[in-house]
């Protein structure tokens, strides 16, 4: 979701709610604070990180939970979150590429897209 669109989902999800403070007007020991209580895996400390984090978390937590690929029951994973939380290099991409029997292209960004293609087929099937 981009970035104005996120905002706006939470605000209007939040709009009869008088005790949340949103990600954004957070201080940083408020939004760290939020962020370990949630459970939130965030890979890079810094403060933009942990709003989108946060953000994400807040709108997901306002859509219906259907189907399994449930992060302990609290969110829903994509394929993109899967990718994201191994943090996989260039060799362990272009192996897990490999034993899905593709060929593997040239760049990393390549590969993370193809990957996450290939994850959400197999989420679908299921």
């Amino acid at each position: 979701i981009d970035l104005l669109r996120r905002r706006a989902q939470i605000r209007i999800a939040y709009s009869n709610c008088t005790e949340i403070t949103l990600p954004i007007d957070m201080s940083n020991k408020e939004l760290v604070a939020e962020v370990n209580q949630r459970k939130i895996v965030v890979n890079q400390k810094s403060r933009k990180k942990m709003v989108e984090a946060l953000e994400l978390a807040l709108v997901k937590e306002n859509q219906p939970l259907i189907g399994d690929g449930y992060d302990f029951g609290r969110r829903l994973l994509s394929a993109a979150d899967l990718i994201e939380a191994q943090d996989l290099n260039n060799n362990e991409l272009k192996a897990a590429l490999k034993i899905r029997g593709v060929k593997p292209p040239q760049k990393k960004n390549q590969r993370k897209r193809m990957l996450q293609k290939l994850l959400e087929e197999d989420l679908e099937k299921k």
